[in-house]
């Protein structure tokens, strides 16, 4: 039977150990000596990869315990900013608020628009809102505009985190239509929504509300 001449590399088992069988004195191991000694071998081995496994799995949960921090840091800054403080912006002029308030229809050749925001949500921030792609002002809460336009499609848009988000919509003649500005949970800041609402939820949150130039 041919040898096996076998090289003992660092880290394995040292066949020198009684649990393994000794070498001749020409260095031959027999074939259950080779047998014995890869199995030792292929234990330290996967003994070795088992260890490397568990620091890699330290090391992701790690990772994600941190990740998961900065989420949960991020959330409480963005919740601070929609839940505290208070906003302000140029307000109109009181007789025409209290004119407006009374919900008079306009002519027929016009659409009369009234845009809105009232809640407790993010009373620390500004949103432009804009109808048709003029720019109207900057909302607060408890604030509104009025504009009247020309029958037919319209589009109202607020400023939110990233980009713009618009509403279109159909409007008659001789009617008022009620826009509802509303403040959402972002990801860094709060962001800005507008919502078509009905008459009386309309003129109900108007009068809670004055009127912003």
């Amino acid at each position: 039977m041919e040898a096996w001449k076998l090289a003992r590399r660092e880290g394995e088992p040292d066949v020198s150990d009684r649990r393994y069988p000794t070498r001749n004195a020409n260095g031959v191991m027999s074939i259950t000596g080779i047998f014995k000694y890869n199995l030792a071998a292929t234990h330290h081995d996967i003994g070795n990869a088992a260890c490397q496994s568990s620091r890699s799995w330290k090391k992701r949960a790690l990772h994600k315990r941190n990740l998961m921090k900065k989420s949960l840091l991020a959330g409480l800054l963005a919740a601070s900013v929609l839940f505290t403080g208070c906003a302000s912006v140029p307000m109109g002029d009181p007789k025409a608020d209290a004119q407006l308030k009374t919900f008079a229809a306009p002519p027929a050749d016009k659409s009369g628009i009234y845009i809105y925001r009232n809640s407790f949500v993010g009373q620390a921030l500004k949103k432009d809102v804009y109808l048709n792609g003029e720019r109207l002002g900057e909302t607060a809460n408890k604030v509104y505009f009025y504009r009247q336009v020309a029958p037919g499609k319209q589009t109202v848009s607020t400023e939110s985190e990233f980009s713009n988000n618009d509403l279109d919509l159909i409007t008659n003649g001789g009617q008022n239509y009620f826009i509802e500005q509303y403040i959402r949970m972002g990801v860094f800041v709060g962001g800005a929504n507008v919502k078509l609402v009905s008459d009386e939820e309309g003129k109900k949150n108007v009068l809670e509300t004055k009127l912003a130039k």
